[in-house]
């Protein structure tokens, strides 16, 4: 469970930084 709960948690801040890269890219 707790290695589940890791993935998740690794995939959402992927996921959060690709859309902050797209974000500033847009931005700039």
């Amino acid at each position: 469970m707790a290695k589940r709960t890791t993935i998740l948690v690794s995939k959402s801040f992927y996921q959060m930084g690709v859309v902050t890269l797209a974000a500033s890219v847009v931005w700039i």
